[in-house]
C-alpha cells in the first residue's frame, strides 16, 4: 500500500508476544566499576539555557513506505527500501558527513568526558519545560550519523510512535516511548557538537568491540585505546557486571534516561532499557558486549530489540501531521510524565 493511501487510525499487527515484565533491579546492587580505574571530579558547572535557533530548511529523502510490511521478517518494506538497505555505512548522499560525524566521536568520546558530562547534565539543572515543549525544540534537529534520512528529529519520534501504536495498541507507555526516545538531542540546541549527542553508543572503558561502526578507521586518535586501563577485553569493568554499571558514551540515550530518572516517570523497567540502549547498537543488534551483561539486561534485550524495529524502519518520506497527533500523546504525558519538568 503506498503511503498516501495509508490510514491515520491505529490498527493490529500480529506477532509473536513479548516476554512478561521481569522483577524491578535491585537498586542495592554494588557498583563494578573498579574505583582505582575511574578518578573522582568535582561538581559540575551549570548548563547553558536552551536559545531557539531559526530552524533551517530541510531536504526530505524519501527512505520507504508502509512501515508495516518491514515488521515481518520475511518481507521486505512494498515499493520502498528493503531491511538491508537501512543503516547502510558504505555509500550514500549523506555518507560523507556521517563519517566525519562518527571520527569525531570515536575520538573524543573517552572515560574522562563521559565522566564529565555525566557530571555535567546529571543533575538536570538546564531549565524547565513539558515534554511537548521538548519535543518541538526536536523541529530544529537533524541528526548527522543517520545514513537514512534528512528531515527534523521531531517528524521521526512520531513516527516511531504511530508504528509502535499500531503494533501494540494495548501498550499505551510502550507508543509514549517512541516519542520521548530521541528527546535528549536537544543537546545539540544547547552547544553540543553533534558526536555528543547523536549516533550509535558504546561502552567506554574498555576494549572495542568488533561490531562498533567504523571501528578500524575511526578510533586512532582515542587517547584511552593506548591506555592499559581501557583497552583489554573488560578495562574497568567486572565480568557480567551489568551495563547499569558501564560508563556508555556520552549522548541523547544517557541525557533522556537521567531526566526520566530524575522527574520519575512513571513507567516500567522496560521503557527506561528502550531510552537508554536503544542507539546501542553493538549490543542490541550486533550481539557484542556479551561479556558486561547481567541476567537483568538478557530480560530487557527482547524489549530494546522489538523498539528497535519501530526505531529504524519507520522512517519513511511522508511525513506525519504533529498537530493531528499531539492530543492523544498529551493524555499519555499527562498520564506518565505530567506538567513542567527539569532537563
Amino acid at each position: 500500500m503506498p503511503c498516501s493511501e495509508r490510514s491515520s487510525a491505529p490498527g493490529r499487527l500480529t506477532g509473536d508476544l513479548l516476554p512478561p515484565v521481569p522483577a524491578p533491579v535491585s537498586s542495592a546492587s554494588p557498583p563494578y566499576i573498579r574505583p582505582e580505574a575511574i578518578n573522582s571530579r568535582a561538581g559540575a558547572a551549570d548548563s547553558p539555557e536552551i536559545s531557539l535557533p531559526t530552524a533551517a530548511r530541510m531536504k526530505v529523502v524519501d527512505v520507504g513506505c508502509d512501515p508495516s510490511e518491514v515488521y515481518r521478517p520475511e518481507s521486505d518494506a512494498e515499493n520502498g527500501k528493503s531491511k538491508g538497505d537501512y543503516r547502510n555505512f558504505k555509500d550514500g548522499p549523506l555518507m560523507d558527513r556521517v563519517y566525519n560525524t562518527y571520527l569525531q566521536m570515536h575520538t573524543n568520546q573517552t572515560v574522562d568526558f563521559v565522566q564529565k558530562k555525566n557530571e555535567e547534565y546529571g543533575g538536570c539543572r538546564l531549565r524547565r519545560m513539558t515534554i511537548m515543549e521538548a519535543l518541538d525544540l526536536l523541529d530544529n534537529v537533524v541528526d548527522e550519523s543517520d545514513p537514512d534520512v534528512d528531515f527534523p528529529n521531531s517528524y521521526h519520534a512520531y513516527q516511531t510512535a504511530e508504528g509502535i501504536r499500531r503494533a501494540h495498541p494495548d501498550k499505551d507507555w510502550f507508543h509514549l516511548v517512541g516519542l520521548l526516545h530521541d528527546i535528549g538531542k536537544i543537546l545539540a540546541l544547547v552547544g553540543e557538537p553533534q558526536w555528543a549527542v547523536v549516533g550509535d553508543t558504546f561502552p567506554v572503558g574498555c576494549k572495542v568491540q568488533d561490531s562498533v561502526v567504523f571501528r578500524d578507521s575511526t578510533f586512532h586518535n582515542n587517547p584511552d585505546m593506548t591506555n592499559p586501563l581501557y583497552n583489554t577485553k573488560y578495562g574497568i569493568y567486572q565480568p557480567h557486571c551489568g551495563l547499569e554499571n558501564v560508563l556508555m558514551s556520552w549522548g541523547h540515550d544517557e541525557y533522556m534516561y537521567k531526566v526520566m530518572k530524575h522527574n520519575k516517570f512513571a513507567l516500567p523497567q522496560e521503557a527506561f532499557y528502550m531510552v537508554r540502549f536503544h542507539s546501542f547498537y553493538p549490543w542490541h543488534t550486533g550481539g557484542d558486549y556479551m561479556h558486561l551483561c547481567n541476567e537483568d539486561d538478557l530480560r530487557m534485550l527482547p524489549w530494546v530489540k522489538e523498539f528497535n524495529k519501530f526505531d529504524l524502519y519507520t522512517k519513511c518520506g511522508e511525513l506525519p501531521n504533529p498537530s493531528e497527533l499531539k492530543p492523544y500523546y498529551q493524555r499519555l504525558i499527562d498520564k506518565y510524565c505530567p506538567g513542567e519538568l527539569s532537563w
